[in-house]
């Protein structure tokens, strides 16, 4: 692509966006006479004002210095972007590491409450054979006292 080509691109992509030449300018920190004199073609882009041209517009540098039509998002956004989901990556993996820990908790609070279930089945059941037990000595001792009560009678 030659300067002219260039400087259609620049000004096509400019309008695009709905931005004048005074905030293009402004964006990418240059006088607003220095940038029309970029669009006209009487400076020639070089590339670290492309660099921020195509930062500014979020296109990447090839969508201002070749005929591709690159619609998708700038180097620059993909690198923040990027940023972005590292850091979320960071946080997913911090919070399925808490979940696992509090779920292996979780189980093994589970494994307890089962072996004091368990430990309560066991006791239950020996209190309930300790009952039994006590009711019949308990039936016993009744039938015991009222066979002393009724011996009583009859030898008194």
């Amino acid at each position: 692509m030659n300067n002219n080509d260039a400087k259609k691109k620049l000004r096509e992509l400019r309008k695009k966006a709905n931005i004048t030449q005074q905030e293009m300018a402004r964006m990418i920190g240059i006088k607003r006479t220095t940038y029309r004199n970029l669009e006209s073609g009487a400076t020639k882009i070089i590339n670290e004002t492309a660099i921020r041209v195509a930062e500014a517009l979020k296109k990447p540098i090839e969508a201002i210095i070749t005929d591709y039509d690159y619609s998708g998002p700038s180097p620059a956004l993909l690198r923040e972007r990027n940023q972005e989901y590292e850091k979320e990556v960071v946080t997913l993996s911090k919070e399925l590491s808490e979940t696992r820990h509090k779920l292996s908790l979780t189980l093994a609070e589970c494994g307890n409450a089962k072996r004091e279930l368990a430990q309560v089945k066991e006791n239950l059941s020996r209190e309930m054979m300790s009952y039994d037990d006590l009711k019949e000595i308990n039936l016993l001792q009744r039938e015991l006292l009222e066979r002393e009560r009724k011996h009583r009678e009859t030898h008194d």
